[in-house]
């Protein structure tokens, strides 16, 4: 089961005469950034309109639904269906338990849970909705062998899987197609993401959320001998980890980001009709990243009963923890004494920008 529920979105939008370059409805001028002049009758010439930013507003933003004619705060309303898997998921166990004989038993344990979110995270319809999974699973096979009535000995091997994604609704790559957007992204990989448009006084995309994915898969296995000697309950054990980490994370700007603030116009969307915006910057976009590590530990300790009233415990444990390792040769250090960064691979200098 799911916990559905709407939620209410609120956005600021462009008037119907501003997506037409008509601002007659302001006071201020809307200057013409090539003569230096106000535009006769606040009206930008319809040849003077940006085709991409036309496309970009027939996709974006959405005519007014709300409140009176005139109205810029608030002027889009609607109810959005959304999802909350935080009191509601899937999960699910099973194990079982088996006798092999009379001096061994095995046992096996397998657990899955999925949380599943439909997020409301941003106030433009087209841009709105994030889903949010979160899968765990785990996994253990013991077996337990009896040597004789004072040495017993149990192998485990286990492994956990946790996974995090965040999927965009919203397809930045065919965006930027449909707009007829021009620029460095053009050619990329296709990425999921939104691109970051802010425009005084109207509602931005600035900052959404975008496919982000991390996954972490650990396989453990662990060997313990139990010796009852005497006085003496002895124990040794060995345990090994395999962690296996992946990050990919993506953020909007990879398709640029654009500011428009009045300065050219007098008047953001002005600017924005225009293709003029104030600031645009863009980011390249992230590699996945990968890690690889093992981690080593024993162990060997004794419960001794001195007598009946006085019973010592004691032990020694050794673990080591090595380097970890990733590829494409994105792992480096630094070294404190030198102040320079220290490249593992000749091939690492290539990811150096």
């Amino acid at each position: 089961g799911r916990n559905s529920a709407q939620a209410v979105l609120v956005a600021n939008v462009p008037l119907p005469a501003w997506r037409t370059g008509d601002f007659s409805s302001l006071t201020n001028s809307i200057v013409n950034p090539y003569t230096g002049n106000p535009f006769p009758g606040n009206q930008i010439p319809a040849n003077m309109i940006s085709p991409v930013a036309q496309n970009i507003q027939a996709i974006l933003y959405p005519l007014p639904n709300y409140g009176p004619s005139g109205l810029l705060s608030g002027n889009f309303r609607d109810l959005l269906p959304s999802e909350n898997g935080w009191a509601v998921f899937d999960i699910g166990d099973a194990s079982l338990d088996y006798i092999l004989g009379k001096k061994d038993t095995l046992f096996l344990r397998e657990s899955y849970r999925h949380l599943r979110v439909i997020d409301i995270y941003g106030n433009l319809p087209a841009v709105s909705h994030e889903v949010e999974n979160r899968l765990g699973a785990s996994g253990v096979i013991t077996e337990n062998h009896i040597f004789s009535p004072t040495l017993i000995n149990e192998i485990r091997f286990g492994y956990t899987d946790q996974r995090l994604a965040y999927n965009q609704v919203f397809d930045g790559y065919d965006f930027i197609t449909k707009a007829g957007m021009t620029g460095p992204f053009v050619g990329i990989t296709p990425i999921v993401a939104v691109p970051w448009f802010s425009i005084n006084s109207i509602s931005s995309t600035t900052g959404l959320d975008d496919d982000r994915s991390d996954v972490g898969l650990d396989y453990e296995w662990n060997d313990n001998l139990s010796w009852t000697w005497g006085r003496h309950s002895l124990k040794f054990g060995i345990d090994q980890i395999l962690d296996h980490l992946t990050f990919l994370d993506n953020f909007g700007n990879v398709y640029g980001s654009y500011t428009f603030n009045g300065k050219f116009t007098t008047n953001g969307y002005a600017d924005f009709l225009l293709g003029l915006p104030q600031q645009t910057s863009i980011t390249s976009p992230a590699p996945s990243i990968q890690r690889h590590g093992t981690m080593i530990g024993a162990y060997a300790q004794d419960q001794f009963q001195v007598n009946p009233r006085l019973t010592l415990n004691y032990g020694l444990r050794w673990e080591y923890q090595g380097p970890y390792s990733g590829a494409p040769y994105l792992l480096y250090s630094f070294d404190p004494k030198n102040g320079k960064e220290v490249i593992p691979t000749q091939a690492g200098f290539s990811h150096i920008s």
